[in-house]
């Protein structure tokens, strides 16, 4: 099973975990989240991380997430 990011290349904190997988050779799936358009907001990615936040991780049902708090 490979890895999911769900990252916005936008972000300063997404761009650093996208730099590392690549550079660590970590094989992932990348999940764009458009902040600028609200993906962030849905329903969808509120089941990844409740506090509708990006960078998040998935593997299989592990889920790490940002949390600002």
């Amino acid at each position: 099973m490979v890895v999911e990011l769900f990252l916005d290349l936008r972000s300063q904190p997404c761009r650093a975990l996208f730099i590392f997988a690549k550079k660590n050779n970590i094989p992932f799936e990348f999940k764009d989240v458009e902040l600028l358009k609200g993906h962030h907001l849905s329903e969808e990615f509120g089941k990844v991380n409740v506090l509708k936040k990006v960078p998040a991780l998935k593997d299989g049902a592990f889920t790490l997430a940002e949390s600002c708090l």
